[in-house]
């Protein structure tokens, strides 16, 4: 059999890899043998040769060599293949395994969305399979990834059990990679809308025009935690700020909410949220306002509004290392304008979707802007995170990234 091409790496990447971690960043590249282009399978090993496990390239050896492959150049998905063994079968079995694995857990028994595969937490590094019902949607930055899904997306609709895959490779990482951007049915029947069911909740989904694959899924935990919270939400004045598509703010009406006021920059995501409102026959209850969110808070402040609770689910503040410092600035001051706002023993449920930031950070940045308001805090239990369907990777530390802290707001003991 011939050998495949190979990249080599340092101890460093050596030891990361035996502890899980599944991308091969340039500068842990050693050398290469061989020649190779995007999407073709090589080995990886140390310089000793102990095989390490196999991968798709992310970038061509030429630009490997010559110290022009950008941030990733191999992702590993197998620990080795046989000699009659191909990497589609590979992929494909893994999917396969991943939606028997979400059915296992009893996710389709209680809500028809739920991410079938997410990337390097299940062994499938740069792809994002997400249903919506009777709809797939994938998202991949790995070239090899993207061509194995759309040559077998056929077969994909029979393994999801769904009448339409939707590919939305439009991400800022395929830009920064040079891949192409695709937003297009692949197979199956021309079909971009659905409606999802969240406990008391149903949802509209564009798969197309929607943010990431269309909705946020990784937050259903923690919108359907507002039920569990009585009489804190039950006639309740809430502000959800960053609504979005006003997910938190129905959930909040369904609960029980008084009044709620939702905010978001966007005039297309408000109307989407009315249309949520409508849906669950909640426009009673609910409003929503375009305006930016920094700046409405501070209106509100100023004209001494109150509200029993507060929701900030912001988008990443922080998105590289070395813009931690000036997301954590923002984190800061987001969380103190919102502070103003919660009334003596309301809530405050506050969100970090940025994985350079864990909850320890969160809850310091929190307690820091708490201390110069003059507020105490008192958290509800630990921090909530993730669904079961956005499963952790302890060897690739970037699949635990969201972090939802449900504090209550109360007076000070000691002046700061």
């Amino acid at each position: 059999m011939r050998r495949r091409p190979t990249i080599i790496v340092d101890r460093h990447a050596r030891n990361a890899i035996r502890r899980g971690a599944l991308s091969v960043y340039a500068p842990a590249v050693r050398r290469v043998r061989g020649t190779f282009s995007p999407g073709d399978v090589v080995d990886v090993r140390t310089g000793s040769g102990e095989l390490l496990g196999v991968a798709f390239a992310q970038a061509s050896s030429a630009d490997v060599r010559r110290g022009r492959a950008p941030g990733i150049v191999a992702r590993i998905f197998a620990p080795d293949l046989a000699p009659d063994e191909e990497p589609e079968d590979v992929v494909m079995e893994r999917i396969r395994e991943c939606h028997e694995y979400r059915i296992r857990l009893g996710i389709p028994k209680v809500r028809n969305h739920y991410r079938v595969v997410f990337s390097e937490a299940d062994r499938l590094p740069g792809l994002i399979v997400d249903k919506y019902d009777d709809i797939a949607v994938f998202q991949t930055t790995c070239p090899a990834m993207e061509r194995i899904v759309l040559e077998n997306a056929e077969e994909l609709l029979d393994v999801l059990d769904v009448d339409t895959l939707y590919e939305k490779n439009d991400s800022r990482k395929r830009k920064q990679l040079g891949l192409p951007e695709r937003r297009r049915v692949v197979a199956g029947e021309e079909k971009t809308r659905t409606v999802v069911e969240e406990g008391p909740a149903s949802f509209h989904v564009d798969v197309e025009s929607g943010q990431k694959t269309g909705f946020y899924i990784d937050q259903v935990d923690n919108r359907l935690r507002l039920h569990d919270l009585g009489d804190i939400v039950e006639g309740a004045r809430v502000l959800d700020v960053f609504t979005y598509t006003g997910t938190f703010a129905v959930h909040a009406a369904l609960a029980g909410a008084e009044e709620v006021i939702g905010v978001d920059k966007f005039d297309r995501v408000v109307e989407a949220a009315y249309a949520n409102a409508d849906l669950n026959d909640v426009r009673d209850v609910t409003k929503f306002v375009v305006a930016d969110a920094f700046a409405y808070m501070e209106k509100l402040a100023e004209r001494g509004e109150e509200f029993d609770v507060v929701i900030l689910d912001p988008p990443a503040f922080i998105t590289s290392k070395e813009a931690k410092e000036r997301g954590k600035r923002a984190y800061y001051d987001v969380n103190r304008k919102a502070l103003r706002l919660v009334a003596d023993g309301g809530l405050l449920i506050t969100c970090s979707c940025s994985h350079f930031l864990n909850a320890e950070e969160l809850m310091g940045l929190v307690s820091d802007a708490a201390a110069r308001e003059g507020k105490g805090l008192k958290m509800l239990g630990p921090p909530g995170g993730q669904p079961a369907c956005h499963p952790i990777d302890p060897g690739n530390p970037d699949t635990r990234y969201l972090d939802v802290l449900f504090v209550t707001v109360h007076e000070a003991v000691t002046h700061a």
